[in-house]
């Protein structure tokens, strides 16, 4: 090589080390780096800590899809879950947990200062991650893969409970998660919910009660946390809950679960007469992927559109990896059903 040419390849070399993008170019596809970053376009990778000093590495990992990532710590090739702690606090600790419920503390560490990764609450389902100082300065939180792509990380609450559950015995109040960045969506609170018909036309959802009653469903944002929207039925001027049910036949069904324990399917109504099931068509990891079966058992999309046009994906989402998610007016439930930004 000509010297100008070589030292160009010097200087590039030396750039993707700062932005420490071989260590990221040299990773599985499916594993993705977590790094806080600065304010000069540099970062810092993001780590989970013991009291005593040792260092473990965090990642967020593809599970099979690439709607939602999961954000776990390794130690000795074992994986362990990263969580936000309950704390009484403003800013709530991440950390990740060992099988004895010990945390361990994550932080990003650079030559001169280290950040605290913490999470903000400010109402409703997500809690911003943030890499904080002593000073009060802070850094966002990504998910960066090897192509380049990045996804915020968030805590993901699903109940309405301070306490989201226990994890080893460790009181939680949000699961931490990668999920895809977005622009814009605008300030509409109320989104439609809607499947893509055969010639791309939009069919209403409706929740089909036992005796005939349609129902509307909507996706609602909450505390103008944009990431997930609620999905929910509204039934007699009330807000229900939508979840993917448990069902010992082939077709699981999504419904609306009344105060009495009644489900109500979730339907494409087409028109009066011809409605299309809404059912957990697969799953891939901690998604399920939401469809409207019609004729001949054709899969057709089922989408949150704002007012301005935006679509969102229908998703059954799964946290605890249990037999069940948990429990509504009494029943059991597979998954909680949310919209959130497509992955591309």
């Amino acid at each position: 090589f000509s010297k100008p040419y070589a030292m160009r390849i010097q200087l590039f070399l030396s750039l993707l080390f700062s932005f420490g993008l071989l260590n990221a170019l040299a990773q599985n596809s499916d594993v993705w780096n977590i790094r806080a970053i600065q304010e000069n376009g540099n970062s810092l990778p993001v780590r989970a800590y013991t009291d005593d000093g040792k260092s473990y590495p965090v990642h967020a990992y593809v599970m099979k899809n690439n709607s939602m990532l999961d954000i776990r710590m390794t130690i000795k090739n074992k994986q362990y879950p990263v969580k936000v702690r309950t704390n009484p606090d403003s800013l709530k600790p991440v950390v990740g947990i060992l099988s004895d419920g010990t945390s361990l503390t994550l932080r990003a560490k650079g030559e001169k200062r280290q950040f605290r990764v913490s999470a903000l609450w400010e109402g409703g389902k997500i809690f911003h991650i943030k890499a904080m100082s002593d000073n009060g300065r802070y850094l966002g939180v990504k998910a960066i893969s090897n192509k380049g792509k990045l996804y915020d990380v968030k805590g993901i609450k699903m109940t309405e409970r301070e306490e989201e559950g226990r994890v080893s015995g460790t009181p939680i109040m949000a699961h931490v998660k990668a999920l895809p960045q977005m622009g814009f969506v605008g300030a509409f609170p109320k989104w439609s919910v809607l499947a893509i018909g055969p010639s791309g036309d939009f069919v209403p959802v409706i929740a089909l009660d036992s005796k005939g009653g349609k129902h509307q469903v909507v996706a609602l944002k909450e505390a103008n946390n944009d990431h997930i929207l609620n999905i929910k039925a509204i039934v007699k001027g009330e807000m229900m809950p939508v979840k993917v049910t448990i069902s010992e036949g082939t077709s699981i069904p999504v419904a609306a679960i009344l105060p009495d324990g009644e489900l109500a399917p979730l339907m494409a109504a087409a028109n009066d007469t011809l409605m299309w099931p809404i059912t957990a068509y697969s799953q891939m990891g901690n998604v399920i992927h939401i469809k409207a079966v019609g004729e001949n058992e054709k899969a057709y999309g089922v989408k949150a559109i704002s007012p301005n046009g935006i679509l969102f994906d229908i998703k059954g989402l799964i946290f605890l990896g249990q037999k069940f998610e948990g429990n509504e007016n009494g029943v059991n439930y597979k998954a909680h059903v949310k919209a959130i930004p497509q992955a591309h």
